[in-house]
């Protein structure tokens, strides 16, 4: 009890693979353990985003634009980008191969990031061909990406 207000303690396993802890420890007021385990994950797959926009494959922070205005629309053509990316690598259903950690988990070499780009890069012969195939996602039907662009 804080102040107060009780905290309960959640155990996790830890699924990023550059990290040597094997367990993620959650502090939370909630009881329910399959909510906070589900929350977690999405925050980090929000964390994983902004890591990717900012310095793994965007490279965001390298970038020294004068006015708000301008970062503002790189921002918003980044995060375009990177749904744009995400998508690709779902509607290609792209496999990565599967890495055997040593206590017998596994998890996907390459992230759906980075197959997205990289079948980006194979794409991007012209920026004609880019731009059909940004046309293409946004005419798609039940584009959840797109949806409300």
């Amino acid at each position: 009890v804080l102040d107060g207000i009780t905290l309960k303690l959640v155990f996790a396993p830890n699924r990023d693979p550059k990290s040597e802890d094997p367990v993620v420890v959650i502090i939370t007021t909630w009881t329910d353990k399959k909510k906070v385990a589900q929350s977690y994950l999405m925050r980090w797959n929000i964390e994983r985003m902004f890591r990717q926009l900012k310095t793994d494959g965007f490279n965001l922070e390298a970038n020294n634009l004068g006015s708000s205005a301008r970062r503002n629309l790189l921002t918003m053509l980044v995060c375009l980008a990177y749904s744009i990316t995400i998508r690709v690598a779902i509607d290609e259903k792209v496999k990565s191969p599967m890495v055997v950690r040593k206590d017998g988990t596994t998890h996907a070499r390459k992230s759906l990031f980075q197959m997205g780009l990289d079948l980006l890069a194979s794409y991007r012969r012209t920026m004609t061909d880019f731009i059909k195939l940004v046309a293409n996602m946004i005419k798609a039907k039940n584009n959840p990406i797109l949806a409300n662009v």
